[in-house]
């Protein structure tokens, strides 16, 4: 039976065509669709989907994928059959829900600017969440659905959204690479980010943005104490104030961009090197 759902907070402007759906936005014109999809007030429709079955867990994924690349809650409506009157008819421009964070800006380009960046993405990522088999070996669900809720939490905070990157990349190394056993998870995660192309390092004590061994100390200081900063002698011996506020931006762009290598995702103007200087086109 076909089906209506209104997809509010995710920008669009170009009609496409995934896995059997149709997305409709309801405006062509950029600057609109991006202001209606950027609203930290509230969620806002932006266009809507249509199909021949509503999947409850294949809708489920998607929202999650929209949130994903919005790095911003979205949500999609209850499935209801078409209206004669069009898609958009019976459905409410705007839903007050909560407030809506935003986790620093979309993880891709809006298709203003590359029109088939984020339907390719969409369509990979459906394809990998529902490869049982692949999702299994390599722990790619569990990261995937960790790093979508970082970003759609109603009152993010600080240590919580961490602690979700953390563990979902945790996983997804430890899975993929067969390791159980290696007690510094700072060796794994160096081993198999360098591999897809990251410049990573186990313990740089002269790079600590780029060390591994920092993000899993200030995982280990808010397991063990609960608080958000640790102490570490700098190259010269000299102590120095690590304060998590300070790095998670570069861990959290760095987790989305190996979610997207980890999903086979490549559309030749990423810059994988965002997470440091934080240009995410090139």
């Amino acid at each position: 039976m076909a089906f209506v759902c209104g997809i509010y907070g995710y920008e669009f402007t170009r009609e496409f065509c995934v896995a059997g759906w149709r997305f409709i936005p309801r405006s062509p014109v950029a600057a609109e669709a991006h202001a209606w999809a950027r609203d930290p007030e509230r969620y806002q429709l932006t266009g809507v989907l249509v199909g021949a079955h509503a999947d409850s867990e294949q809708l489920a994924r998607l929202e999650a994928i929209l949130s994903f690349i919005e790095h911003m809650d979205v949500i999609l409506s209850r499935p209801q059959p078409p209206g004669a009157q069009g898609p958009f008819h019976s459905l409410p421009a705007t839903i007050l829900v909560s407030r809506r964070y935003s986790g620093g800006g979309a993880i891709l380009a809006p298709d203003s600017w590359l029109p088939r960046s984020r339907p390719a993405f969409i369509e990979a990522a459906l394809e990998r969440l529902a490869d049982e088999a692949f999702c299994e070996e390599s722990g790619y669900r569990p990261l995937f659905f960790k790093v979508a809720e970082a970003y759609r939490q109603r009152r993010p905070y600080l240590e919580v959204s961490f602690f979700l990157l953390f563990s979902g990349l945790e996983t997804y190394v430890r899975r993929t690479l067969r390791d159980d056993e290696t007690r510094k998870v700072a060796v794994p995660m160096a081993h198999l980010l360098q591999r897809m192309g990251f410049q990573v390092y186990e313990d740089n004590p002269e790079a600590p943005a780029r060390s591994l061994q920092t993000y899993a100390n200030f995982r280990n200081t808010l397991f063990h104490s609960g608080k958000l900063e640790f102490v570490k002698k700098d190259p010269g011996g000299t102590p120095c104030l690590y304060r998590l506020q300070d790095y998670f931006v570069h861990f959290r762009i760095l987790v989305s961009l190996a979610l997207l290598r980890a999903t086979g995702f490549d559309d030749g103007h990423t810059n994988w090197d965002a997470w440091i200087d934080r240009t995410l086109l090139r």
